[in-house]
C-alpha cells in the first residue's frame, strides 16, 4: 500500500493504532523527517523482521522447497524465514508454541513463527504470528502490535514468474484485515544468479549521516519529540 497519503491509501487504524503511528517517525513517504530526528529502529540494525523485510526493502530473495518447509533467503542482511508444512498449527500465543521442543517457553520473535499449506499445485499460502512489537511493518512508520498475524500467498504464474500478496491482520491496531502488497511480481533468475551484499552497517549509517544526514538537518532541532 503507498505512503502517500491519499486517503484511499491508508490503512483502517484503531485509535491506539493510530497513536502508535504517529508516533513513528520515519524517514521515508509523506510524513518523513531528517535522519536526525527519526525514531526508526532500522538505521541502528535492529532486525527488520517480517513482513518488513518483504514489504520496503524486498529485493533478491532464494526460495528453497524442502519436504517438511520452505526456506525464504533474503538479500538484504542474508536473513532467513522457514516457513514449516509439515501439518504443525501456529502458537495459540507467542508463549506457547506447538513445536517448543524446550523446557522453557521461547519469547516472541522478530520474525515471527510461520506455517504454511499448498492451496493448490501452484499456490502456497503461509500465516505468521508470535511477533514481538519493536518492528515496523514498513518504511514509512506503519506500526504492528504483538496481536500481528500476518497472511502471505505465493502463485506461481508460470515457469519463470510468481506473484506475492501480504495480507496484514491485527486487530490492536487496524480495525479489520488489509492488502499491504498485492500480487508483486517475482521472476526466476538465471541458474548462475549471485547476490549482492547488504549488511546494516552501524559504520557505514554513521559515515553516511556525517556526510549526508546531518547537513540536511542542518539547523533543525535533533530530538524525534520535535519532528511533528
Amino acid at each position: 500500500m503507498p505512503a502517500d497519503g491519499k486517503p484511499g491509501h491508508e490503512p483502517p487504524f484503531t485509535p491506539e493504532g493510530q497513536k502508535a503511528y504517529l508516533a513513528n517517525k520515519p524517514t521515508f513517504g509523506y510524513r518523513q523527517v531528517p535522519p536526525v530526528q527519526t525514531n526508526d529502529p532500522m538505521p541502528g540494525c535492529d532486525p527488520q523482521g517480517f513482513p518488513r523485510i518483504a514489504l520496503h526493502n524486498f529485493r533478491t530473495s532464494w526460495i528453497m522447497h524442502n519436504p517438511d518447509n520452505v526456506v525464504i533467503l533474503y538479500e538484504f542482511n542474508k536473513k532467513w524465514r522457514v516457513i514449516w508444512t509439515d501439518g504443525r498449527a501456529l502458537p495459540k500465543n507467542s508463549e506457547e508454541p506447538s513445536w517448543s521442543y524446550l523446557p522453557d517457553l521461547p519469547e516472541s520473535r522478530w520474525w515471527g513463527y510461520s506455517v504454511g499449506k499448498w492451496i493448490d499445485d501452484y499456490t502456497l499460502e503461509a500465516e505468521s504470528n508470535g511477533f514481538n512489537d519493536k518492528t515496523w511493518l514498513d518504511n514509512a512508520g506503519r506500526p504492528h502490535s504483538n496481536a500481528l498475524h500476518v497472511i502471505e500467498r505465493y502463485h506461481r504464474v508460470d515457469a519463470k514468474h510468481l506473484e506475492m500478496t501480504i495480507i496484514i491482520d491485527d486487530p490492536k491496531y487496524y480495525t479489520k484485515p488489509w492488502v499491504a502488497l498485492d500480487r508483486l511480481s517475482l521472476r526466476l533468475q538465471s541458474p548462475g544468479f549471485d547476490f549482492f551484499e547488504q549488511e546494516c552497517s552501524p559504520s557505514q549509517t554513521k559515515e553516511y549521516n556525517e556526510f549526508y544526514g546531518e547537513p540536511a538537518s542542518e539547523g533543525l532541532d535533533k530530538s524525534p519529540d520535535k519532528a511533528k
